[in-house]
């Protein structure tokens, strides 16, 4: 299913904790407050949509089979969010995935003026190697090998703001083919998900920075939480 909304902000939110939620209003809250003109939708998949009523959003409601769909055989929780990017991308021209300890520094405007067909945006982007036990496993290899990436160059991102056009939504098809070897072969590295996303976007398109669009506080998440909620 695809319609003709240009620009889409994501958004992610499930488990029990209702902080989490309280960090989504407030990141949501806070991308309205800064766009001068509110030309983007904003889509949140959640398994508690109650906490959505009021704001001017589209709820995806999902339910516990659907998520452990997207967990995999292996119960991978991050492995969500490659999903729900890839099911979500159909949704608009340019999609925008931001997490929920985020807020809004300046308009989202400029995320989605920075993703093109040619152009995925990310939080921090550096570039790594691919620990040399994982790039040996045989699937890996395979799978690296055929898309003709280079495990002493891999541009390794943070994905609590991940912006991709509609056009390369080949790119989170091969970060899911990618995640399903990498992740077992890595002893079920927490941060597989980043990973993956930042080596198949780099792989098919160019990747850029954010340029102090929104402020990720996950490394302050209590103090931050302390403040706002």
């Amino acid at each position: 299913m695809t319609d003709n909304t240009p620009n889409q902000l994501l958004y992610l939110v499930y488990g029990p904790d209702p902080a989490y939620h309280a960090e989504a209003r407030f990141s949501i809250l806070s991308a309205l407050y800064r766009s001068a003109q509110r030309d983007f939708t904003i889509s949140v998949y959640t398994d508690a949509p109650q906490h959505y009523d009021g704001l001017p959003v589209t709820v995806h409601s999902l339910t516990t089979d659907s998520l452990q769909q997207w967990y995999g055989p292996l119960r991978y929780h991050h492995r969500s969010k490659l999903c729900v990017l890839q099911q979500a991308v159909q949704l608009a021209g340019k999609t925008v995935f931001i997490d929920t300890d985020t807020f809004f520094l300046r308009d989202p405007a400029l995320l989605f003026a920075a993703v093109d067909d040619n152009t995925c945006l990310a939080d921090e982007l550096y570039r790594s190697q691919l620990p040399a036990g994982w790039a040996s496993d045989a699937a890996v290899a395979a799978l690296l090998a055929q898309n003709r990436i280079n495990p002493q160059d891999i541009p390794v991102i943070n994905s609590g703001l991940f912006g991709i056009a509609r056009a390369n939504s080949a790119v989170l098809d091969l970060a899911l083919a990618l995640n399903d070897v990498v992740y077992p072969a890595s002893n079920r590295s927490l941060t597989t998900e980043q990973l993956v996303l930042g080596m198949a976007a780099g792989t098919r398109t160019q990747l850029v920075e954010d340029d102090g669009v929104i402020k990720h506080y996950w490394s302050r998440k209590q103090l931050f939480r302390a403040k706002a909620f």
